[in-house]
């Protein structure tokens, strides 16, 4: 996530085209926006002032974050902590993340739609052909909804 793409005055992470991973099909990923909910922009209001173009920077050669960094924070350092309470957790992934969050908007609900509009899945069928709809209000409430519920469960 670089700071550069980040809108927070009007609460919105704009993915440019090829940001993200590619659409079977296309040679590169189409731009994504993603609405931040009141609660993700206090969060990172609060890592504003950082000297890295990155929102989450590294000491490696590519200034950022990898997937293999998160993963191994995870099991060094979440999963450790939490086997050593006794507390057993299989391991998690970055990745798991989003079918946690996918899990609950529906459970939340968020119609399926605006679910898969939410993480950037591009819907092939024929009804997604037609519809170029944004869903941008949808996916607004709905991630207030999921920011709503993890507040209240750190709450606990």
């Amino acid at each position: 996530m670089k700071w550069a793409h980040l809108k927070l005055e009007h609460r919105k992470w704009e993915m440019p085209r090829g940001y993200r991973k590619r659409v079977r099909g296309q040679r590169e990923a189409p731009p994504h926006d993603v609405p931040l909910s009141p609660l993700v922009v206090e969060v990172l209001d609060c890592l504003r002032g950082r000297r890295s173009g990155y929102v989450f920077p590294s000491t490696a050669k590519s200034g950022h974050k990898s997937t293999n960094d998160l993963n191994q924070r995870l099991k060094r350092g979440l999963l450790d902590k939490l086997n050593g309470r006794g507390q057993e957790v299989e391991p998690i992934t970055p990745h798991d993340l989003r079918r946690t969050c996918s899990t609950h908007l529906h459970r939340l609900g968020t119609q399926r739609h605006v679910v898969e509009r939410t993480l950037g899945h591009v819907d092939s069928s024929v009804a997604g052909v037609y519809d170029r709809h944004a869903y941008w209000e949808e996916r607004k409430q709905a991630l207030a909804r999921w920011a709503d519920h993890v507040q209240a469960l750190l709450k606990t």
